[in-house]
């Protein structure tokens, strides 16, 4: 449908005709023609043009009559009806009725979209803090109709509260009005875009991954966060939503290939935000801030299924980003003896084959800590204690170990040191020795890395960053809606599956996506979470070895 921009005053009148004198279903009829226009700019064209227009229903004398249908409906789905937008760099993020902008952040788009050529799209919520009876049920469409419901004026330019197609695969949901109070504003909308990923107003900061066909990209779903100040009624629900409330915009920017990437950006209190190494403030653009540089969490390793595609378009990501701290989760898969499949023969009888010893997979973490260190001298390397890593141990505590004949000698070396330990009634840890031992016997050095140990903890930045995700509270298992209980932020991996919730964020997997064990539809991605100075976290995720537009 083409975009005609705004109608002119003889194509108003001509549809409020055509439509009997209703304003609401001229101003659809408008739209429908390709028009684009704000609620608030087509009420005052109707003001301007009262004496022009035929009579509404109510000024017909017609008792209990409304300038609103009694009766509607379409045929059509969302899907049916959407425009496609143009351009290729987009902010998307969202307002609530009745409330000020935060001007501070506000500024600080305007410098980011001028500095990226980014078009600044906002979509309209509502928050009836005098209960929905008592208004009868408004919406977001009858902003400026006599319902009480207005919105700051300096996003009147900017207002989209339609479903539209960003590109190909991505779809923005401007048409959603959801709660501000919602705990989890995503849910049941997994196949509302059907196969796209979804763009979602709303003023917390959600990401969920979706599964797709195992060889397919994963779908993703988010939320926006939000433009104007915090704003809710002192009951348990709102004072939920009033801690959850995030200043922050959702950055889509779309390449010559037609490959979207996103980006998210948090503000601080002050309208403050980061998009990568830039600082944009309500007063400009700072490229040397001074401030710090960012951490970055990579995705799980697993070296022994490291894709060469995927590992340059990581470290590209760490050249352009240059951090001071890396944190690496799952560093080893334990591919000889993986846990996943060690009772399974043919899995057995294929490594046997192909000669697989877990001293090789162990050698291949080390040359790659080794590569590390030496391409970032300055960058400190953590390695978080993580399952697979800790599948050496449980590997070492099996007895079958010494009647497995390829590995039994490197089997009884580890055990003998772990004895050892255990007469010196020393603290032992079993993964980081045998890696540093390694290092030393094929003289590759490691200075600047750092093991950090299970049921430690490592706050950096007010985030957690010790938590590799496959343990959770009290001995359950791990997922990260269960660590909001910890009452502080959280940087995780071990699901693959990237994903935002309430503070605790995690990361996708950096290896190969077909690790051999994993088998059916799939939400993984290579996903990546950059932690500010400030320590407001952006997610990046790649598309081969690209990372950005």
């Amino acid at each position: 449908m083409p975009d005609h921009g705004r109608p002119n005053d003889n194509v108003i009148v001509q549809a409020v005709t055509q439509m009997g004198g209703h304003r609401v279903n001229a101003k659809a009829l408008l739209r429908k023609w390709g028009f684009r226009f704000t609620d608030a700019w087509y009420s005052k064209k109707l003001a301007d043009l009262a004496d022009d227009l035929p009579p509404t229903a109510r000024e017909k004398g017609v008792k209990d009559a409304d300038d609103r249908p009694l009766a509607g409906g379409t045929i059509a789905a969302p899907d049916e009806r959407r425009r496609s937008l143009t351009g290729k760099r987009f902010v998307f993020t969202a307002a609530q009725n009745n409330t000020y902008l935060h001007r501070g952040f506000w500024s600080a788009l305007q410098h980011f979209c001028g500095d990226t050529g980014a078009e600044l799209i906002v979509s309209r919520f509502t928050y009836n803090k005098h209960g929905w009876k008592q208004h009868g049920g408004i919406s977001k469409k009858d902003a400026d109709g006599g319902s009480g419901l207005w919105y700051d004026p300096l996003i009147d330019p900017y207002v989209l509260d339609e479903q539209v197609k960003v590109c190909e695969g991505l779809v923005f949901c401007g048409e959603l009005d959801i709660l501000p109070t919602a705990a989890m504003p995503l849910n049941t909308l997994q196949n509302y875009t059907g196969p796209n990923s979804a763009v979602v107003p709303h003023a917390k900061v959600h990401m969920s991954s979706l599964a797709t066909m195992k060889h397919d990209p994963a779908r993703f779903m988010y939320t926006t966060g939000a433009c104007t100040l915090r704003n809710y009624i002192e009951r348990k629900a709102g004072q939920v939503a009033t801690f959850h409330h995030v200043f922050g915009a959702l950055y889509v920017e779309i390449d010559e290939d037609g490959d979207w990437f996103t980006r998210q950006l948090i503000a601080d209190d002050n309208g403050f935000f980061y998009d990568l190494t830039t600082l944009y403030g309500p007063d400009g653009v700072y490229r040397d801030h001074g401030a710090g540089q960012p951490f970055v969490t990579l995705g799980d390793i697993h070296i022994e299924h490291m894709d060469p595609v995927l590992l340059q378009g990581a470290l590209s990501m760490l050249d352009a980003l240059n951090p001071s701290r890396v944190f690496l989760h799952d560093l080893i898969d334990f591919k000889s003896r993986n846990h996943h499949n060690i009772k399974d023969p043919y899995f057995i009888a294929g490594n046997a084959t192909a000669n697989k010893r877990v001293e090789h997979d162990l050698i291949s973490a080390v040359l790659f800590l080794g590569a590390l260190s030496k391409k970032y001298p300055t960058t400190h390397l953590h390695v978080i204690e993580s399952n697979h890593d800790q599948a050496l141990e449980r590997w070492l505590k099996d007895p079958a170990g010494q009647m497995d004949g390829i590995n039994a000698r490197f089997w009884h070396e580890c055990n003998a040191v772990i004895h050892r330990a255990i007469e010196d009634g020393a603290e032992y840890h079993i993964f980081e020795y045998v890696i540093r031992d390694l290092a030393d016997k094929t003289n590759v050095q490691i200075p600047n890395v750092e093991f950090v140990h299970e049921d430690s903890s490592l706050v950096l930045r007010d985030i957690e960053h010790a938590i590799h995700g496959h343990r959770g509270p009290n001995g359950a298992r791990g997922n990260p809606k269960a660590f909001r209980q910890l009452g502080r932020k959280a940087n995780t991996d071990h699901t693959h599956t990237a994903g935002i919730i309430d503070g605790v964020w995690t990361g996708g997997l950096l290896a190969k996506h077909d690790l051999g064990y994993n088998k059916g539809p799939s939400s993984w991605s290579c996903s990546h979470i950059i932690t500010q100075p400030n320590g407001k976290r952006q997610m990046i995720t790649q598309r081969g070895k690209k990372w950005r537009a």
